[in-house]
């Protein structure tokens, strides 16, 4: 029976992050608790920025609580947890897994200067150094947490938390645009001379669909780029199998960019904002297949 501290984990992974929790059910039973320690955590952070306006007062409540995840995880790792379940959560994770401090801090940095921006990335290339700061962080984590210390395998990581990182950039468009905000990169909408007010006011347009091929484009080359290296590391049997279980987490992102393509790279395509009902049976055939 879980702990009070980790079934509220659960419980918010479940409630803010449903294909995560479905992804995080297949790792290990040894490593579980920590994924879903990490992974609440990580909703908590990631929340703030919906949670405040990027008015002048409410940057000051947000630089507050992002200060206040600082000082919960230096408090986790000096062996004085606050009384927080997320807190007491990852204190039982540190005593019988090595994640690495490192990584929780920059989950809490990435997300804090992504609210500070409250724009457009300037390029792509910051848009990719964005997703390994958060997402492949989380990866890097978990597999720690399954006990995975490789060279390869995290290069691996990199690569699909950063085809994470891009497509959910791209699946938050719709709910950016409502609240007059953008983070596509300013040189793709140059590039395709599209504004962003435009995009405010009128919404889907061909030129943006062109925007937005060009972002899932780069996001597809990490997800093809990571499946190909653990093919040829699974031939040289130098890929441990548990590693697969904590990099699942590319099965959702590989199903929404396919199902953006069907949806002709409109981002604000229905039928892109319903949950993935098929993501169960695609996890277990694809953990039994070895690869993403």
């Amino acid at each position: 029976m879980a702990s009070r501290h980790l079934q509220h984990c659960l419980d918010t992974v479940r409630r803010s992050d449903w294909e995560h929790y479905v992804t995080s059910l297949f790792i290990p039973a040894h490593a579980r608790a920590a994924v879903f320690a990490v992974r609440a955590f990580n909703c908590e952070v990631a929340s703030v920025r919906d949670s405040v306006s990027s008015q002048s007062k409410e940057t000051i409540v947000a630089s507050m609580r992002f200060q206040f995840w600082r000082d919960l995880v230096d408090g986790v790792y000096a062996g004085r947890p606050v009384n927080h379940p997320i807190a007491l959560a990852l204190a039982d994770a540190v005593e019988t897994t090595p994640i690495s401090k490192h990584f929780l801090q920059r989950i809490i940095s990435s997300r804090e200067a992504d609210f500070n921006a409250k724009s457009v990335y300037p390029t792509l290339a910051s848009l990719e150094a964005y997703a390994e700061q958060s997402q492949s962080s989380l990866l890097y984590l978990q597999l720690e947490a399954c006990g995975v210390q490789n060279f390869k395998v995290d290069h691996i990581a990199s690569h699909i938390g950063k085809a994470i990182g891009i497509s959910t950039i791209l699946r938050g468009t719709p709910a950016h645009v409502q609240v007059r905000q953008l983070y596509l990169p300013s040189d793709l909408l140059a590039k395709h001379n599209v504004s962003t007010e435009d995009i405010f006011r009128k919404g889907p347009s061909e030129p943006l669909s062109d925007v937005v091929f060009d972002v899932a484009s780069v996001a597809n080359d990490h997800v093809t780029t990571a499946r190909s290296h653990i093919a040829e590391s699974a031939v040289k049997n130098e890929f441990p199998q548990i590693a697969l279980t904590a990099l699942l987490p590319a099965i959702g992102c590989d199903s929404y960019l396919q199902r953006l393509e069907k949806a002709q790279f409109n981002v604000f395509n229905p039928s892109l904002q319903r949950r993935d009902w098929k993501l169960l049976y695609q996890l277990w055939k694809k953990n039994r297949s070895g690869n993403i």
